[in-house]
């Protein structure tokens, strides 16, 4: 009887423990187990980047909506790098004229469109543009540099990895560091590969690595092969190390820890195999309660907590109402208190 009573008091504690709510307050998500509580930001919100900055003394490099802009004191400078897809530096006059002939139709515009990643390496700012087509396809990015200890600093054209990298939005974050070396990877006409600078030598190389990149976060890949199956793996000394294939193409959801892919409405935990069917336009974040789901994204109604391991609903929130944990509603703010009606005085 004694022990019955100890195991029940075990059970009741770990559920008491686990309690989780989920609520929104001032536009960002609450998340509580018990007494600990976590704000979690939009994904919209923590990816809205609207400018990028390098700065020395009165110099600094800017890029934002309006392209590329150096400036030195009172002295600015802004360019949209027109110039670049028709510089005989970088095409030959046959590729020139089919840029031309592209942008005449509205198939392309000569001006970029976003910046795919950006390093600094002492006073210098690399950058690496892109331009789009008007399917929002990349069919351009060239590295420039610039040189904050000059006077007037401006962009100097130094060249163009094998291939393009999967920088897209704005602001992207592609353009790394590797053993001194500026490093991105890229989708070059045989398959993907890292593509490195060397600024000592001034020269490009390409490692090749695999079939056609779909998606990378830190060293996790996604890529199809030459015949057509789709496989995660893990970047290893120079390799890709396979270890789960794919009904079709996915993609990460950023961070570490547990891997999770997501393919259209498809959830996947890549290591338990549990799935999870997501709304559409839903977006996804993790915090140390679970994962959150929530949809639309940029207007949320609707959100759930998952269990990371099971991918089952924690907790659960709908617009208009208050917190629920699990299917049952649990208010996280206190209810607002009715108005006492006045009374009359007594006559």
């Amino acid at each position: 009887m004694v022990a019955t009573s100890l195991a029940l008091l075990t059970i009741l504690a770990q559920r008491s423990k686990d309690q989780y709510t989920l609520g929104r307050l001032n536009g960002h998500f609450v998340v509580r187990n018990g007494a600990r509580s976590e704000t979690v930001p939009d994904a919209s919100a923590a990816k809205a980047k609207t400018f990028l900055s390098f700065r020395r003394d009165r110099r600094w490099v800017v890029w934002d909506k309006r392209g590329l802009t150096m400036r030195d004191g009172d002295w600015t400078v802004t360019d949209r790098l027109q110039a670049i897809p028709t510089s005989p530096r970088f095409q030959d006059k046959d590729a020139i004229r089919a840029t031309l002939a592209k942008v005449k139709s509205g198939g392309r515009k000569l001006a970029a469109n976003g910046l795919s990643g950006a390093r600094r390496v002492g006073s210098k700012v690399y950058l690496l543009p892109r331009w789009e087509g008007d399917d929002g396809k990349p069919w351009l990015e060239v590295l420039l540099v610039v040189d904050l200890a000059q006077p007037h600093p401006k962009p100097r054209f130094l060249g163009a990895f094998e291939g393009l990298s999967l920088g897209e939005g704005l602001i992207d974050d592609r353009l790394g560091i590797q053993n001194g070396r500026l490093a991105v990877a890229v989708n070059g006409e045989d398959g993907w590969g890292i593509g490195t600078f060397d600024p000592a030598k001034g020269k490009f190389a390409f490692d090749e690595r695999g079939g056609r990149l779909v998606a990378m976060d830190g060293g996790k890949t996604i890529e199809e092969t030459s015949y057509g199956v789709f496989v995660a793996g893990r970047q290893q000394g120079g390799h890709t190390v396979p270890w789960l294939e794919l009904r079709g193409p996915a993609d990460f959801v950023p961070g570490d820890g547990t891997v999770f892919l997501r393919a259209g409405t498809n959830l996947r935990n890549a290591e338990t195999g549990a799935e999870f069917r997501l709304p559409r336009r839903a977006a996804l974040r993790r915090t140390p309660a679970g994962l959150l789901v929530y949809w639309p994204e940029g207007a949320p109604r609707s959100a759930r907590l998952l269990d990371p391991d099971r991918l089952e609903e924690r907790a659960r929130w709908e617009k208009g109402t208050r917190s629920t944990e699990g299917k049952a509603k649990d208010p996280v703010e206190k209810a607002p208190t009715k108005k006492a009606r006045k009374r009359k005085p007594a006559a």
